[in-house]
């Protein structure tokens, strides 16, 4: 370890002179140089290649691209596109299975949404009596995890159905497993929060921050481990805010044994009233007992519910797409990995943040075309060096890689990571992950390095490469912050860095586009990046694995909802 450090000192003592290259290949090379010498003077990598890096954010963001959602005609003709830039580099394509010719693609199948074939409401009197059919879509909507059923049965309140592992909320309290036969459960969304609107199964929990209390999945699972036939769920009215309720192929995920179907808070008023129990009033009242832990099971005496819903699972198949820059001499069998993933929303059926009029095309210029280009630029910037040297000791190989799956879970980078053998390769042999993921939106020179503690020695090593990019590097020493593909890496042990430059506005809605994008930014993290692979190129020891602190897996939908930096909320599952 002390060896590879003096050998990094020396890289950055001539980071700059060792960055230039000669007019001659950098012609040759066009948009892929690393920096350009013109009598004494230098252009930078990233001025040089920022036209590229625009035109790649621009082609992936258009229209036509659909967003780059799972099981469009857009996320194939992203993939194809991102193939080509790898065959003008010269890349050599990354995969092989079995007896089939190498691959730049690796291909595996997600669930790629659901579509209600069938959903519907009907509140009964105890004699079977219609007393309302609820507006499908304004009154009421199945969640798009919802199980299968045809149910018809007495209405039961459990305030926020929910159960604490620790021991230290109950919901259930009293109940036997069966005690709910038959009967169908109604409570509030979210968890129980204090005078400070702060929920109190979070220590040190902030306003807005829920856990795995909050779940709607979990609640389906607890409800139905206690007999009930379904679940219906309704804002507490303190977090009533009006405004369409969510779809059903907004809100699938992990499917549960019963059905589930959200209504509105006017529905569950006429529900409240229909039983004898006034309405507002009783409703807020019963959100104070459940926020206190004191609610128990209150029947809606004379109220009957039939809940009917059918879904239909979508599959769709989609690819990783990865190339490889081969190494030489001793050090060719370990690789450098630079990645981000190229998926996004589609037409927002999934994850969409837009208040008005979700189902459109989420372009994700930031979210990541910025990465995507990024990781391309970067294989360019590194195809031109590694034309000019050829070191003594070795270098090593560079997967560049781009995922798909990862709005939906980082599923792309897990099974890659899974399948390390679709690469030839063990995981051992890959001693660092850099990856982009929403580098688009930087301020005032300001990068955020998720996951820099995550290998011994690499922060300090990233912070002085940084310098002469005059970049503000905000490192997260002893952090792993979720939310991205290094994830899965950190998952596995090996270091991993996730340059971010913040989540802003426009995050999962379909003003995500490209004239927004800060080029000049995003070029620069690209620079960073190919200077840090160019500093681990040729390093004798791999960079030694520091365990990091994860963000909660649970933190709701794929990417979770706790205050971590580069984590919004998906409510999906909330």
């Amino acid at each position: 370890m002390m060896r590879f450090r003096l050998l990094v000192a020396l890289v950055l003592m001539s980071v700059v002179s060792s960055s230039l290259l000669a007019q001659t290949v950098v012609d040759k090379a066009a948009d892929v140089a690393v920096a350009v010498v013109a009598g004494e003077k230098s252009v930078p990598a990233w001025l040089k290649d920022m036209a590229t890096y625009k035109r790649i954010v621009d082609d992936l963001s258009t229209a036509e691209m659909e967003g780059r959602g799972p099981g469009t005609k857009g996320i194939d003709l992203a993939r194809d596109y991102l193939v080509n830039e790898f065959k003008q580099l010269g890349l050599k394509p990354a995969f092989k299975v079995g007896d089939a010719a190498p691959s730049y693609l690796q291909e595996f199948e997600i669930s790629a949404g659901v579509r209600a074939k069938e959903q519907q409401l009907v509140i009964l009197d105890k004699h079977g009596k219609t007393l309302l059919s609820p507006k499908l879509g304004e009154q009421f909507s199945a969640r798009g995890f919802s199980g299968d059923g045809d149910v018809t049965g007495p209405a039961v309140f459990l305030g926020y159905g929910a159960i604490d592992k620790a021991g230290h909320y109950n919901s259930y309290a009293g109940l036997k497993k069966d005690s709910l036969k038959g009967k169908v459960v109604v409570a509030y969304r979210f968890e129980p929060v204090d005078e400070d609107n702060k929920a109190i199964l979070i220590p040190n929990g902030q306003p807005g921050q829920w856990g795995e209390a909050s779940s709607l999945i979990n609640k389906a699972r607890w409800a139905a481990e206690h007999g009930a036939a379904a679940l219906i769920v309704v804002d507490p009215p303190t977090r009533d805010k009006g405004g369409a309720l969510p779809t059903a192929a907004s809100t699938q995920g992990a499917n549960v044994p019963i059905p589930v179907i959200q209504v509105s808070p006017d529905v569950f008023r006429m529900m409240l009233r229909s039983a004898g129990l006034g309405d507002e009033s009783t409703a807020r009242e019963w959100e104070k007992e459940a926020n206190a832990g004191t609610v128990h099971q209150k029947t809606l005496e004379g109220v009957q519910l039939t809940v009917k819903v059918n879904m239909e699972r979508i599959r769709a198949t989609i690819h990783n797409v990865a190339a490889v820059l081969p190494g030489v001499g001793k050090l060719k069998d370990e690789y450098i990995v630079i990645g981000g993933h190229y998926d996004h929303l589609g037409m927002g059926d999934m994850g969409s943040l837009a208040r008005t009029n979700p189902t459109q095309v989420h372009h994700g210029a930031d979210d990541n075309a910025s990465g995507t280009a990024g990781v391309i630029v970067s294989a360019g910037q590194l195809v031109a060096a590694a034309a000019l040297d050829a070191p003594e000791q070795g270098r090593r190989s560079i997967l560049f890689v781009l995922f798909s799956g990862e709005e939906r879970g980082l599923l792309g980078s897990a099974h890659m990571l899974r399948h390390p053998q679709d690469l030839g390769l063990k995981l051992e042999q890959m001693v660092v992950m850099l990856n982009m993921d929403m580098v688009g939106r930087m301020t005032g020179n300001k990068l955020i390095a998720s996951g820099s503690g995550s290998g011994e020695g690499l922060e300090p090593i990233m912070l002085e490469l940084a310098k002469p990019l005059n970049l503000d590097v905000s490192p997260s020493t002893g952090m792993g912050i979720g939310g991205s593909d290094h994830q899965s890496f950190h998952a596995r042990r090996i270091p991993a860095i996730h340059f971010f430059t913040g989540v802003h506005r426009d995050y999962h809605k379909p003003t995500d586009t490209a004239d927004k994008v800060n080029f000049e930014g995003g070029a620069k993290t690209v620079e960073l990046c190919t200077r840090i692979g160019e500093a681990m190129w040729t390093s004798k020891e791999p960079i030694k694995y520091v365990q990091v602190r994860m963000a909660h897996a649970g933190a709701g939908g794929p990417r979770g909802s706790g205050a971590f930096l580069g984590i919004v909320p998906n409510y999906a599952s909330i």
